[in-house]
């Protein structure tokens, strides 16, 4: 991988952690995000080395069951064994993602895998953090996330924090 990608992604993880997600990052996986995982060559372990610790991976059972149907002839890859299967509300076998009742406040912290271009635009217009592979490589996009500035002690505080602040004190 490139080293400008490896930059990226590290500032896109500093960015994430000063914004109060956890570690280990809560991540739902849909099915074309596995099939592409599973045609890289090395798709698990540049997936899995992307993370400090290893990431907690769910899909529903929809999804994985569409997975197994387009996976019948050939093996299952390597990252299917990392991923806990979920159960979903829908009726039927269609539940697309379902984007989990995932609000905009997303106050859980997840962050959405796929390689669907329907759903990476759903999730950019309601502010949700993504992760896909373009040209073999992950991309992690964090949105209008941003890092949170300092005050003396060290603390993290919000920039309308720090201006109301400001405001306040210099009167």
């Amino acid at each position: 991988m490139p080293k400008n990608h490896i930059k990226e992604i590290k500032k896109a993880f500093r960015i994430l952690l000063d914004n109060e997600y956890r570690n280990p990052f809560q991540i739902y996986v849909d099915g074309s995000f596995l099939k592409v995982a599973d045609r890289l060559q090395n798709g698990t372990s540049i997936f899995l080395n992307l993370f400090p610790k290893q990431p907690n991976l769910f899909i529903t059972k929809c999804e994985f069951k569409k997975y197994t149907n387009f996976k019948k002839s050939e093996k299952l890859g390597d990252l299917s064994g990392h991923v806990q299967i979920i159960n979903c509300e829908c009726e039927n076998d269609s539940c697309h993602l379902n984007l989990f009742n995932i609000k905009k406040e997303n106050k859980h912290h997840y962050i959405i895998a796929s390689c669907s271009f329907s759903i990476l635009k759903k999730c950019v217009s309601s502010n949700i953090c993504t992760i896909t592979f373009k040209n073999s490589i992950p991309i992690l996009n964090v949105c209008n996330l941003r890092r949170k500035d300092f005050d003396k002690k060290g603390a993290f505080i919000s920039r309308g924090e720090l201006q109301r602040l400001e405001n306040r004190f210099n009167k």
